[in-house]
């Protein structure tokens, strides 16, 4: 194996992701440093065997440690670890040349090569990023696969080390057309899109995701356009579908990863081009991976219409979606999409690449302290949590279950689930359907689902808390097949998400800013504003010759999850992101963000005076209309926002600037309508209660947009915006106060009622205040215990007023020990229970 040197720029990518170091520290990493004297030293470096060499073996005196990662060993001796640690501001910073820390290898204790990547970042820029990626080229110690190994991280600033390609790896990144996709229409047409023809061009479209020592990942976007554009009634298409590709190679190894999204989502909206005009039913035959004889390929989630590499003259052909049998052809309907994470390797880096694929080398941050005594850098440290866009401290679960109970559990739902996949089959909920061609959808038809399943206000804590690698695939996996349902995507002719700032108008409306359409993350009027063009012969043809897939009506028969779900669909993607750093869930939360923004907008529907439901617009006339007695803010409006903090939280500079004001409004308008006689902040209009003359509250709901102001407040203004940050504190005080206060909170009717009448509904009596009307309950009797332990967390967070753990466990059980009663929940109600049972641990345990 022959090695290419290369060099590692200095360049920046979208989400300043690559080597990044360090200028200067925060007092919480400064004094840890100071612990001890940091001297560069000599990096270490990979032979021609992939072995790990140094130069300079480690020394306990020379570099503090400052994390943990733990992973369970994997099959191959050398593999390249990698997990996520969050780190004090000041600390990783953009414009350092340096790596600012290094992985001690085992079991001869030496410096790993290793690279460093922003997964978030701190509201204010000058903080740098608070999670980051550390990727090591380690080797197992002689222990057997699957046994827990914890690999120290030590703060160590040096140079990295370059780049370096193998031949056979460069020579298909750099071959022209040695990489493609490609697809055929239903008259056997040819179209193909080459995966590294921009990157090979140094096109700027193509965005640098990873690039330090070890790991190199581009993201390029792009269509499957005809071979030989044909016209007439049997002629081609324009296109066929958009592809997202992200590349990642590997230093000095002879197998590279591909994740794709294939879409049919273009918007339609673009005039100079055809390239984006809609294809409302998008039938294909087949879609394949073309690449050079004498590569495998590897799935990381079998399915049915996958396979390996097959020899065919000078190259290979690896199915993606395989033909169906009898002529028959598949279908994307509009705004489609599903993913493919696929490992290409040769024959003796199979090892290695089925390790990466299958999540072997995944690692975890861990609790404790250094040998010294220091905490170590982790979710559960208060002076680095920030996990999710909360950025609170996570629970110990020691005394709730077992790191050995959470993997097994999640081992089996993985086993479960894969095998529906690899197989096609159908089961019980929540994979009640068969596999639909390309797709294996999550859950139930209906995309809005009732009941709690999966409405997380803190995804993944299990997961964190166990480092899981069953739990993480588990994660990957589900978040696949619900991606597989979610027909919601909008993009440019460019490839790039729609947004909200390419369609706004400005003129045309003498009331303000409008869109020509009104959306809830998807169209709800206007259908011709986006997919303006249909080009559908081709489906004609299809339906007049019966060749439709058998899976046709089932498919389109699953809705997208909807906003008031809308956690179903992201809440994998933030456990993705943050305890992996996946780059294809981050872009995922980046087109989320944009839609709701799209959705929750300030402008009207139109010309005139109407402004959607969904909109802040609509939200604000009822607010300037009735100031203080609550506002039309609800779960989808919450998940919309927790979401788009999410993606505010690992988006670049320019998105932040988009956002910023945005956010800054959404805050306003809640302190403008929040009651001012209760504190409230939900007053909705909701079918079906009572004869529809009151506002009402539901408890839940009011948890939901809670959590998503703290999300706000500590993501998005902490730090950087006092007096909009000031204003979400006192918005959360008031709040959960409520959440303990009469009328909500009432003794005689066992604690927080769960629906609340609040006002009417014309306004003549505009907030019931504390004497509530004798029908304000609507009859129901039911006490709302789960969702607000957030709320009663942030309480007392903001506050420190121990009523807020007074109540908690009165609603919770009845006895006085909090972490008991929490305890006995289980980890299913960890989602909601996670930040109140970290408080009461660090305030000792029985409050």
């Amino acid at each position: 194996m022959t090695v290419k040197r290369g060099s590692v720029p200095s360049a920046r990518s979208r989400g300043g992701h690559g080597i990044e170091g360090t200028r200067s520290l925060s007092l919480a990493a400064a004094a840890l440093l100071a612990l001890t004297g940091c001297d560069a030293g000599t990096s270490s470096s990979i032979d021609a065997t992939g072995q790990v060499t140094t130069g300079t073996e480690y020394d306990a005196g020379d570099a503090p440690t400052i994390a943990r990662l733990r992973v369970q060993a994997p099959d191959a001796e050398h593999f390249f670890l990698r997990g996520t640690i969050p780190v004090p501001p000041g600390t990783v910073l953009d414009d350092s040349l340096q790596v600012p820390f290094s992985v001690i290898s085992q079991p001869a204790e030496a410096y790993a090569i290793t690279q460093v990547e922003t997964v978030s970042r701190y509201p204010d820029p000058d903080d740098g990023a608070d999670v980051v990626e550390i990727t090591a080229h380690v080797r197992r110690p002689f222990v057997p696969p699957g046994t827990p190994l914890v690999y120290d991280v030590v703060y160590r600033p040096h140079a990295p080390e370059p780049f370096e390609f193998t031949d056979d790896v460069e020579g298909v990144l750099e071959a022209p057309g040695a990489l493609k996709l490609t697809a055929r229409d239903p008259f056997g047409h040819g179209y193909s899109m080459d995966l590294t023809a921009e990157r090979r061009a140094g096109d700027p479209g193509v965005e640098t995701i990873r690039r330090g020592s070890l790991v190199w990942e581009t993201l390029t976007r792009g269509m499957l356009l005809p071979d030989e554009p044909v016209a007439g009634n049997e002629g081609t298409l324009p296109r066929l579908m958009g592809v997202e590709a992200f590349v990642r190679s590997f230093a000095r190894q002879d197998y590279f990863a591909i994740d794709l999204l294939v879409h049919n989502a273009f918007e339609g909206t673009d005039p100079t081009t055809d390239l984006d005009d809609a294809i409302r039913d998008l039938y294909f035959r087949d879609l394949t991976l073309q690449l050079p004889q004498g590569w495998n390929v590897v799935h990381v989630h079998e399915d049915p219409f996958g396979g390996p590499a097959e020899p065919s003259g000078s190259i290979a052909s690896a199915p993606i979606v395989g033909p169906l049998p009898g002529g028959r052809m598949h279908l994307m309907h509009n705004q489609a999409q599903f993913s493919r994470r696929i490992l290409i390797a040769r024959d003796d880096a199979l090892e290695a690449a089925r390790a990466e694929s299958s999540r072997e080398t995944i690692g975890f941050c861990v609790d404790g302290v250094t040998d010294g005594g220091a905490p170590l850098w982790s979710w559960w440290n208060p002076e680095t949590a920030r996990y999710m866009p909360q950025n609170h401290p996570l629970p110990r679960l020691d005394g709730m279950t077992s790191r050995s109970a959470i993997e097994s559990n999640y081992a089996d739902r993985y086993a479960n689930h894969s095998g529906q996949v690899r197989t096609g089959s159908a089961g019980g909920h929540p994979v009640v359907s068969a596999g639909l061609g390309w797709a294996h959808p999550y859950g139930v038809a209906y995309g809005g689902m009732t009941g709690g399943e999966r409405i997380d206000q803190i995804p993944g804590v299990d997961v964190a808390w166990s480092a899981s690698q069953s739990a993480y695939r588990y994660t990957e996996l589900r978040s696949k097949m619900v991606q597989e349902r979610q027909a919601f995507l909008l993009h440019a002719a460019d490839g790039s998400p729609s947004r909200y700032e390419d369609h706004v108008r400005t003129e045309g409306n003498p009331h303000g800013s409008w869109l020509p359409m009104s959306m809830s993350m998807t169209l709800k009027s206007n259908q011709t504003y986006f997919f303006q063009q249909d080009v559908s012969f081709q489906a004609n043809y299809v339906r007049a010759n019966g060749l439709e897939p058998p899976y046709e009506d089932a498919l389109k028969g699953y809705m997208p999850i909807d906003l008031q779900h809308l956690i179903r669909y992201s809440g994998d993607l933030l456990t993705l992101t943050w305890l992996g750093n996946d780059s294809l869930a981050k872009s995922q939360l980046e087109k989320t963000a944009e839609l709701f923004r799209m959705t929750h907008h300030d402008g009207y529907s139109g010309t005139g005076t109407f402004a959607s439901v969904s909109t802040m617009r609509a939200k604000k006339a009822r607010v300037e209309d009735f100031p203080g007695t609550g506002v039309d803010y609800r779960r989808g409006e919450a998940w919309g926002l927790f979401s788009t903090a999410a993606a505010y939280a690992v988006g670049d500079e320019r998105l932040r600037e988009r956002l910023r004001p945005w956010f800054r409004e959404v805050a306003e308008t809640i302190r403008a309508g929040q009651s001012q006689c209760t504190g409230n902040i939900m007053s909705s209009f909701i079918h079906g209660y009572g004869d529809g003359s009151m506002r009402t509250r539901q408890a839940f709901e009011v948890a939901f947009v809670a959590n998503a102001m703290e999300s706000m407040r500590t993501t998005v203004f902490s730090g950087v915006d006092a007096e909009t940050e000031s204003l979400l504190v006192q918005s959360l005080v008031d709040v959960a106060y409520s959440a303990i206060s009469a009328p909500y909170w009432d003794d005689s009717f066992g604690g927080l009622r769960n629906i609340t009448a609040v006002g009417s509904v014309d306004g003549t009596d505009p907030d019931f205040c504390v004497n509530l009307p004798p029908d304000a309950g609507y009859g129901s009797t039911r006490i709302e215990n789960r969702a607000s332990m957030t709320i009663w967390a942030y309480g007392y967070m903001l506050t420190g007023d121990g009523e807020f753990l007074t109540k908690a466990s009165q609603a919770i059980g009845m006895t006085s020990n909090l972490t008991a009663e929490i305890g006995a929940m289980g980890p299913e109600r960890l989602a909601h229970s996670a930040y109140l049972l970290d408080l009461v641990q660090g305030i000792g345990g029985a409050q």
